[in-house]
């Protein structure tokens, strides 16, 4: 792809400066300093998702690590909750296709662990 790019007298005097300082034509030289900043866009970019991904983790941890601390007592208290919760929100959806099915109050056995 061909770019045409206007830039001042000041900036077109530096960009053949620092060019001819690294032995290249302009146009090389001014396609390094788009890699580059384009390269470090990427990176940070990367970084970002990574941070991001790591709280993510963090949370999901701190879950585990909560669910790992409570009573038997507790968690089936937790289970319950969450079964009705499920159940509720398959009985307020609009579609027929149910996202937890295996909690519907159809089902003839509860699960048991």
């Amino acid at each position: 792809m061909s770019i045409l790019i206007e830039l001042t007298p000041n900036k077109e005097a530096q960009l053949s400066q620092r060019a001819a300082a690294q032995g290249v034509d302009p146009s090389i030289y001014a396609q390094r300093l788009l890699d580059e900043a384009l390269s470090q866009e990427d990176e940070r970019e990367h970084a970002a998702r990574h941070e991001k991904n790591q709280r993510a983790i963090a949370m999901l941890q701190g879950w585990v690590d909560e669910a790992d601390a409570m009573s038997e007592e507790e968690k089936a208290q937790a289970e319950a909750e969450w079964r009705e919760t499920a159940r509720s929100i398959d009985e307020n959806r609009t579609s027929y296709r149910k996202l937890f099915p295996e909690y519907s109050k159809e089902q003839s056995t509860e699960r048991v662990e």
